[in-house]
């Protein structure tokens, strides 16, 4: 307890004196506060969000804003969200709503998922594509709440908008010979799809690398992380 005590007034009498030193450590301070918020492994079970409202932590108020799909920000949304539903259903027997909740982060399976803009290393996910059948990674753009009537039933679901990654368009790709290794895959990003919550598997860690003249990506995936 003595040793802690000194090493507390040493660095308290340094904070006093010394203003560059302070000023580091407010910064350290705030990046330290930025990744305590992201939660790519799971951690934050405690202050997770549930889209569906069962959780206190979630409300309306707080942790949402409800937006018209007509307006010019949203309506490429709409656009995706017709496609979508339109392909699930295969007709047009489905009513949606004119608006929806917009979300700056959610959890699902008990690990937090984030936009781009908000938790940046939270918006990193590998997703089931709804065309290929395969897992791909993507970088989440944005995530809504959206109501549709079907057969007189409200179909309430949770959609994230997500920018994927170009496939590595390299001659082979040495991670994916390794069950764990993860894969590669291109800097540059396809154009926005729109996948349903139930879509996301988990997060994955990218690492940029260069192959000769140009930046790629290393995709690990974080899939061990889900309840």
């Amino acid at each position: 307890m003595i040793n802690s005590v000194s090493r507390s007034s040493n660095l308290l009498a340094i904070l006093m004196d010394n203003n560059e030193v302070r000023n580091a450590v407010a910064e350290l301070v705030q990046t330290w506060e930025d990744i305590q918020e992201e939660d790519s492994r799971g951690n934050q079970l405690a202050r997770m969000l549930d889209p569906e409202g069962n959780n206190p932590s979630f409300s309306r108020k707080s942790g949402s804003r409800w937006c018209l799909l007509s307006e010019p920000e949203y309506q490429p949304f709409q656009s995706l969200l017709a496609d979508l539903i339109s392909r699930k259903y295969h007709d047009d027997q489905t009513t949606r709503q004119p608006g929806a909740y917009f979300l700056d982060q959610i959890s699902i399976q008990g690990v937090r998922y984030a936009m781009d803009t908000s938790l940046l290393r939270d918006s990193h996910i590998i997703f089931m594509s709804g065309t290929s059948g395969h897992q791909e990674p993507g970088q989440i753009r944005s995530i809504f709440q959206h109501t549709h009537t079907r057969q007189a039933a409200e179909v309430v679901n949770v959609y994230l908008a997500v920018a994927p990654y170009s496939p590595y368009l390299g001659t082979s790709d040495p991670y994916r010979r390794y069950s764990l290794g993860g894969f590669l895959c291109e800097k540059d990003m396809l154009e926005v799809l729109l996948i349903e919550a139930s879509q996301v598997i988990s997060h994955f860690a990218p690492t940029p690398l260069m192959d000769k003249d140009r930046e790629i990506i290393h995709v690990r995936p974080l899939n061990k992380v889900c309840l």
